[in-house]
């Protein structure tokens, strides 16, 4: 099959969009990641710009090489009446626009979405309106682009808010969570201890407390150390955060379970209906015996 020259191409690295050939116009962009960094359309460098870019890769300044700074603002559903621009080739969700009119290639050109009407030009496969897809065939991002994300054109998916903090914010801000955390986990331990402790004098009828404060404390210590977790994989080899109230909640559970501990026949003194003579503890007094006692 013989491809017109006058026909655009484009070509994808891992999903992304990377060079679009065009009119025997080539334009490259260059991404850290999923984040549109820069665009060139030829090997002079006045041909090159930068771009600034939100969480969610909209491009927000463009930067040319003369120092003149271009910003482009969109609505919700990304129409800017600006675009497409001479200044930059990528635009809303960091994805590219067609120069000709206000339409994004989603999904390697599985469908067109149009700004101008908020809406794909083409319906989804998706099993709508009764699939994942939702109610329209034609709906962006089930009507909710502030909080959905649709980069395949297919299916939406809710906005990751978390790109642009480093590894140390992340750590910081895990950490102040499962202080919290970990708060209550002592407290919960501590209650649960307590309540043991207070069976061995009012016995069996503290059972049901016992174990709706295992099962909240075992709940917490889940949610601990799922956190925990989350901190540790940003912390380099070899090292990693320790947290006593974990250890200290385990020891609180395995000591709050229920003796399971049974005697072997061999060890009990064999009594039933026939054989249950009664020992005497003091064999000159008649008046003064204890059942279940041998004398030695």
């Amino acid at each position: 099959m013989k491809i017109s020259p006058d026909t655009a191409k484009y070509f994808y690295h891992a999903s992304k969009l990377t060079t679009v050939i065009e009119n025997d116009q080539k334009c490259s962009i260059l991404r850290i990641g999923s984040l549109p960094l820069a665009e060139s359309s030829g090997k002079e460098a006045s041909s090159s710009k930068l771009l600034a870019t939100d969480e969610m890769a909209s491009v927000l300044i463009v930067s040319t090489h003369d120092g003149k700074q271009n910003n482009q603002n969109y609505t919700a559903f990304g129409y800017n009446n600006e675009l497409p621009s001479a200044s930059a080739a990528m635009g809303f969700n960091g994805e590219y626009m067609l120069k000709n009119m206000h339409l994004y290639i989603l999904g390697q050109g599985h469908r067109g979405y149009s700004t101008e009407i908020g809406r794909f030009i083409a319906p989804d496969n998706a099993e709508s309106p009764f699939g994942r897809g939702g109610i329209s065939s034609y709906a962006y991002c089930l009507n909710d682009p502030m909080n959905r994300n649709d980069e395949t054109g297919m299916l939406s998916v809710f906005k990751p808010r978390t790109w642009f903090r480093n590894t140390q914010t992340k750590v910081e801000q895990r950490l102040k969570s499962i202080n919290a955390i970990n708060r209550t986990l002592k407290t919960q331990t501590t209650s649960l201890n307590n309540l043991v402790n207070d069976k061995e004098y009012q016995g069996k009828i503290l059972n049901e407390q016992i174990d709706d404060a295992r099962a909240s404390l075992q709940k917490t210590l889940n949610k601990s150390k799922k956190k925990a977790k989350g901190i540790n994989k940003y912390v380099g080899k070899g090292k990693s955060y320790v947290f006593p109230e974990q250890d200290k909640a385990t020891q609180a559970i395995n000591a709050s379970q229920a003796n399971t501990y049974r005697q072997k026949p061999e060890d009990r003194e064999k009594r039933n209906m026939f054989n249950n003579q009664r020992h005497r503890d003091d064999e000159y007094d008649d008046n003064n015996y204890m059942s279940g006692f041998r004398q030695q």
